[in-house]
């Protein structure tokens, strides 16, 4: 018998797309069957992420609460403790500025009472003088009236006029009609010498009030002068130089010690100079009105200011003197006052070996008219070489 085989079917490609299209309907029927699912849970876990989110915000925004309350606080705390520094500083300033006014009355007051006893020892010296003379002069204004008493009687004699002529030559007439009226005449020099000092002494100590007054500066800086000359006058000429000067507002009292600081400087760097000689310095005492403002520049003939120290000198407790003739606290506490205090300035000019010229400058506060003999130049002018 013969065998007949037959081929096996293989499916064609339309029956493939066919197959293909079913699997798709059915997977997309499946997705649309549970996409409300999916999507209920997508839309409950975005939920939750922004739940999540916000308190992760809250969080956030109470710590950075937290932290901005802290630090207000801490820095409220530390405004006040700076504003009791700022207090303690200002306090501490105006001890320093009176204790170094104290000091500085302290180191004159030898020189001071010098200044004193030197002309009362003379007015001394011509009162005692003329007690003596007015004695002898006494006795011949006797001899005087007997003799007139005998002329009025009619009994002058020769043995009368020769005891005249010999009290005359006792007292020795012609000298005391000669001094007598210098003695006099030094003793009021000597009782205004006094005077004047007293009341330079007075002006200088004058407390000053807590609101800029307008004052004369050129009457302040000759006042500084007579309470000083005891620094300078054995070392030092002084020449002056003062301008017409409008009243400059200020506080006369701490400006007073800055021109006592300065000239005390000047007379120390003069003596620095000339130790050893007999040469003797100058200073020199300037002031210019300059538009709105006023220059006092204060000169002296010493040793200079080395470059490497300038910027320095002006920083407290700074100093080049020997122990126990300064504290450095001068320059620094009167730049204090003419900056801060007055919102000048303090400058200086400095050649070695020739001299140093410190120049103060202070504002007129508005604008006042020009002084009538105004003369202004450069500032290193006022130093002598």
């Amino acid at each position: 018998l013969h065998h007949q085989q037959h081929p096996v079917a293989r499916p064609g490609a339309e029956d493939l797309v066919q197959a293909g299209a079913a699997s798709a309907e059915t997977l997309v029927r499946g997705l649309v069957s549970i996409a409300p699912k999916v999507a209920g849970t997508i839309t409950v876990v975005t939920a939750l992420l922004v739940l999540v989110g916000w308190a992760l915000d809250i969080t956030v925004l109470k710590s950075i609460n937290r932290s901005f309350v802290t630090k207000t606080r801490l820095l409220v705390a530390q405004r006040q403790e700076l504003q009791e520094a700022l207090t303690n500083l200002q306090n501490t300033q105006a001890e320093l500025v009176q204790a170094q006014k104290l000091e500085s009355v302290g180191r004159l007051a030898a020189g001071i009472a010098h200044e004193i006893n030197t002309p009362i020892q003379f007015v001394s010296d011509n009162v005692h003088f003329t007690r003596d003379a007015f004695g002898d002069m006494a006795g011949l204004v006797e001899r005087y009236r007997q003799l007139r008493a005998a002329a009025g009687a009619g009994h002058i004699d020769a043995r009368a006029l020769a005891d005249l002529d010999e009290a005359e030559n006792t007292a020795d007439l012609d000298y005391l009609m000669e001094n007598i009226p210098k003695a006099l005449e030094r003793s009021v020099e000597g009782l205004g010498r006094v005077a004047t000092l007293v009341r330079s002494m007075k002006e200088f100590a004058h407390p000053d009030e807590k609101q800029k007054a307008p004052a004369d500066v050129n009457r302040a800086l000759s006042t500084t002068l007579t309470i000083a000359r005891n620094e300078y006058k054995y070392i030092a000429e002084v020449e002056t130089d003062y301008g017409e000067l409008p009243p400059v507002p200020c506080h006369i009292g701490e400006l007073n010690q800055v021109f006592l600081n300065l000239i005390v400087n000047a007379a120390h760097a003069i003596e620095s100079a000339a130790r050893g000689t007999d040469s003797r310095g100058l200073i020199r005492v300037q002031t210019r009105q300059e538009g709105d403002s006023v220059r006092i520049s204060i000169s002296d003939t010493g040793t200079g200011i080395p470059n490497e120290i300038r910027d320095r000198i002006f920083d407290p407790f700074f100093t080049t003197k020997e122990v126990g003739k300064g504290t450095g606290q001068g320059l620094s506490i009167a730049r204090s006052v003419v900056v801060d205090k007055h919102a000048g300035t303090l400058t200086f000019d400095s050649e070695i070996d020739h001299g140093t010229t410190f120049h103060v400058r202070l504002g007129l506060g508005q604008l006042v008219p020009a002084a009538t003999e105004t003369a202004s130049g450069p500032a290193s002018d006022a130093s002598v070489g």
